[in-house]
């Protein structure tokens, strides 16, 4: 009785639950290395669809770069991808090193409808005593259009892309204070931005 009248409730406020959770883990995949894709493109032809924002030391507020003339003191820069319908894909924050010892990206990929669909952070940093140049960790969420995650993906290398065991690296850095938004619109209130 109980499970007949949560459904007659979903279908009285007009949702298909079977198709608000029917995304699977090889759909969502694929829609990721779509938006991988388009990125790529993007960023080569850097066109009217990628838009990027910086944020200054000791400085409230992000700066818009235009002509890929970046200011100095850049503390984190943020890429906004739109597709050409003018909606957002993908949302990449970078904050930067000082010291060039690590580099880390946050990433969240966006489905037609602005829901996070995949959330990628992908680092990589010396010193890890596991390889001898720079060691890469990736680590990717994926979720379905409630925002539920249904596989998370790890991956370890070095420079070269040979599996590296984590148990044998050090890991000197902390790469923890990140959140992932639901939408795209709670990730560009979250970091800032304004388009």
């Amino acid at each position: 009785m109980r499970l007949f009248y949560s459904f007659k409730l979903i279908v009285y406020l007009g949702l298909s639950y079977g198709l608000l959770l029917s995304s699977s883990v090889p759909e969502v995949k694929i829609k990721k290395e779509l938006i991988d894709k388009e990125c790529k493109r993007l960023i080569k032809g850097n066109g009217g669809n990628l838009l990027v924002y910086v944020k200054i030391q000791k400085k409230n507020g992000l700066l818009k770069v235009i002509n890929k003339n970046f200011p100095e003191n850049v503390e984190t820069s943020y890429n906004v991808f739109r597709d050409k319908s003018n909606r957002i894909i993908s949302v990449l924050e970078s904050p930067y090193s000082e010291s060039g010892d690590w580099d880390v990206e946050y990433v969240h990929y966006f489905d037609s409808d602005g829901k996070t669909i995949a959330f990628e952070r992908r680092t990589g940093f010396f010193n890890s005593e596991c390889t001898n140049d720079a060691a890469h960790e990736v680590i990717c969420h994926y979720y379905n259009p409630a925002f539920t995650e249904i596989s998370k993906v790890y991956k370890l290398t070095d420079s070269k892309g040979k599996t590296l065991n984590k148990s044998k690296c050090t890991f000197n850095y902390e790469f923890t204070d990140y959140k992932i938004y639901k939408n795209s619109n709670e990730c560009l209130m979250g970091y800032k931005i304004k388009i």
